[in-house]
């Protein structure tokens, strides 16, 4: 079935059937208006080979992709190491006030020969969330410190710094008083 709208007036044909015509309006069904169709199959047979060719065309793309699949070469990776570096401090029990300055520690012992992003930043986790706060940014990963100021938030015993670069560190839990 194939419908095309002209105006106000909608035309629907069936196939190998009679036209039938839909007004709009009774304004319309009292106008005159020369609908022409046609329903030998050589005068459809541009849409039928169009449609011919979509199919033709699915069916083509489906069967290479299945065989690109299943001929795919095994793809080598770069051997790439991951620095998790412990954290020192803070520790689990320390108490920060607002407005202080920490010096926020962790190993670098052991650290692997190619780190893949050598460039630090630290956050600001409470509970469950890393909030948007960052208290040291572009720093070598590998120089194991960084000092920071204690930030205004309010009061918690839940606090939380992460370390990142190559990967991401969380300290145990911490106090932060003072808000």
């Amino acid at each position: 079935m194939m419908a095309a709208a002209r105006g106000d007036v909608l035309a629907t044909i069936f196939m190998y059937k009679e036209p039938v015509l839909e007004c709009a309006s009774d304004h319309h069904r009292n106008a005159q208006y020369q609908l022409t169709t046609t329903t030998e199959l050589s005068n459809l047979s541009p849409l039928y080979s169009t449609m011919k060719f979509t199919s033709i065309t699915t069916l083509a793309s489906l069967f290479l992709v299945a065989v690109s699949s299943a001929v795919a070469l095994p793809v080598h990776h770069e051997v790439r190491d991951v620095f998790v570096p412990p954290i020192l401090y803070p520790r689990a029990g320390t108490v920060w006030k607002v407005g202080e300055k920490h010096r926020i520690t962790w190993t670098t012992s052991n650290h692997p020969a190619k780190i893949t992003n050598q460039v630090g930043r630290i956050m600001l986790r409470k509970g469950d969330f890393t909030t948007p706060l960052i208290l040291a940014n572009d720093f070598d990963i590998l120089l194991g410190q960084a000092t920071i100021t204690v930030p205004w938030v309010e009061d918690g015993d839940d606090y939380q710094v992460v370390v990142f670069g190559d990967s991401g560190n969380f300290s145990p839990a911490f106090t932060i008083t003072g808000a």
